[in-house]
């Protein structure tokens, strides 16, 4: 009878001893028994698992905190920290194509830590480089712009504005563009024209046009002044010279100006 107790598959008919049935009925019956024995253990086992996984959470907590606490960053002096996140922050082919507004998001995104650091160094948020299709969409708001500038507290700012040459290389962009460009350079002067110590912009003629049509105390901070004009078939520096035949104000009251560079790319 043994060798049925150990095969995966009977085929054949099975001729038992009534010793045969009594010995494997018990066996079956301590099988079961077994069972239930298991049953209430692996019950008591998970009755045990939510504590268990709250002690679990809490430790890995506090493995956290006191990764957090050791860590060598910690004791970097904030004098340091800055200067490390404006180096991490230079533009490797020029202000104009720098990628600094996404770079200083992430750097703020780290830790509580390095925001409080960042926030609280207004020269890292002294210079700005935009890249209208990068940074601004049709429909999107300027509160980043007003954050970001505020937080500068009044130190002189470095503003680089770059219309992107797929919208340059367009003969008729789309108004809302043009729109959103005008709009862009009217919030930043009106808000904050009067700290601007460097402005660095190209763009189509037009784009110029809520700059030169400001008041001449407008832009008291200006030191340097840079234009990368691209001229498009409807668009052209003529047509603002026919808007400005005599004098542009702004620029007459902007007492420290000492740098002024104008240049009309051909493509």
């Amino acid at each position: 009878m043994a060798h049925y107790l150990y095969q995966s598959r009977i085929e054949d008919p099975i001729w038992l001893q009534p010793d045969d049935i009594s010995f494997l009925r018990t066996r079956l019956s301590e099988a079961e028994d077994v069972i239930q024995i298991i049953e209430k253990r692996m019950e008591e086992l998970t009755a045990h698992i939510p504590e268990l996984t709250r002690q679990k959470h809490a430790k890995l907590v506090e493995i956290v905190s006191l990764r957090n606490v050791l860590a060598p960053v910690r004791r970097v002096p904030l004098e340091i920290l800055t200067e490390i996140f404006e180096l991490s922050c230079l533009p490797k082919y020029g202000f104009r194509e720098s990628d600094l507004v996404p770079d200083m998001f992430m750097l703020t995104s780290v830790c509580a830590a390095w925001r409080k650091a960042a926030h609280t160094t207004p020269r890292l948020w002294s210079r700005l480089c935009i890249s209208f299709a990068k940074e601004l969409v049709p429909g999107s708001d300027f509160a980043w712009i007003n954050d970001w500038i505020t937080r500068c507290r009044r130190v002189p700012l470095d503003l680089y504005i770059q219309f992107d040459l797929y919208i340059l290389e367009l003969e008729d962009p789309d108004n809302l563009i043009m729109e959103r460009a005008a709009q862009l350079l009217e919030y930043i002067l009106g808000h904050f024209g009067d700290i601007i110590r460097l402005l660095d912009i190209s763009g189509r003629p037009s784009a110029f046009l809520p700059i030169l049509q400001l008041p001449r105390s407008s832009l008291l901070s200006l030191e340097e002044l840079s234009f990368e004009i691209c001229e498009a078939k409807n668009d052209t520096v003529k047509d603002l010279v026919d808007l400005f035949p005599r004098k542009v104000d702004v620029l007459l009251g902007a007492d420290k100006l000492r740098q002024v560079k104008s240049t009309v790319p051909h493509f």
